[in-house]
């Protein structure tokens, strides 16, 4: 039992991915263990917590080619996090600091169906991940500053993805995708270290805010099919 299957799909909906971040979330152990009320230092009440999950958009357009199984796509996403400390300053004020990170990755993928059929699709694959990845901070009210950007760090993203068809009459389909995104170079969180803690960054090491950030993740949504060639079954 074989079917033909020809269609270009438009995907939009929810992302969320999950990574240890070991280089930023070290400069944010160093801002925490160096504001404990030490002489010249602030005196946190809540301490700055670890970046661990970014969630956000994705919208992806594919193709998935004929009887052949293969298909390839673009996606482009947008994933935020933020993070945050209070405490009192050395006038005896109360302050706080807020730490963002914002995400935006293209992707450009191919892959090859593993079960097709007319109420599915379900494929394995891989793609090139293009990123920028953006650091903020602001105190209080004051206008939010961009401490760290790192333009195009490159990854390779192995993903298993499917297509659920909702109706033969109605073009929609519901989409996911799980991945594993492995970066190609590690990214320095030093230029964050430097403006959060500018009384101790010159004593600290720049490797130990370095790190390769490997993350797993997952796309959620509902996918638009564009054009489609008969669904029918031949025996």
């Amino acid at each position: 039992m074989s079917q033909a299957h020809s269609f270009w799909y438009f995907s939009a909906g929810l992302a969320g991915s999950t990574t240890r971040l070991q280089g930023l979330n070290g400069v944010i152990d160093r801002y925490n263990e160096t504001r404990q009320g030490q002489a010249g230092a602030a005196t946190l009440s809540q301490e700055m917590g670890h970046f661990a999950l970014q969630s956000g958009y994705e919208f992806a357009f594919g193709r998935v080619i004929d009887d052949a199984g293969w298909f390839a796509d673009f996606h482009f996403a947008i994933l935020e996090a933020g993070t945050y400390a209070e405490g009192q300053a050395l006038d005896g004020s109360t302050a706080r600091r807020d730490l963002d990170l914002v995400t935006h990755s293209l992707g450009i993928g191919v892959g090859a169906s593993i079960i097709q059929n007319s109420h599915m699709e379900v494929g394995v694959g891989g793609s090139f991940h293009f990123s920028r990845n953006r650091v903020y901070t602001r105190v209080n009210e004051e206008a939010e500053e961009m401490v760290m950007e790192d333009p195009v760090p490159i990854s390779l993203t192995p993903f298993l993805q499917a297509t659920l068809f909702l109706s033969r009459k109605i073009p929609l389909a519901a989409f996911g995708r799980g991945y594993f995104e492995v970066p190609v170079l590690a990214t320095d969180y030093s230029p964050v270290n430097e403006k959060i803690n500018p009384a101790t960054y010159m004593n600290d090491e720049g490797k130990d805010f370095s790190s390769r950030n490997w993350r797993p993740g997952f796309t959620v949504g509902v996918a638009l099919i564009l054009h489609e060639r008969d669904r029918s079954f031949h025996q």
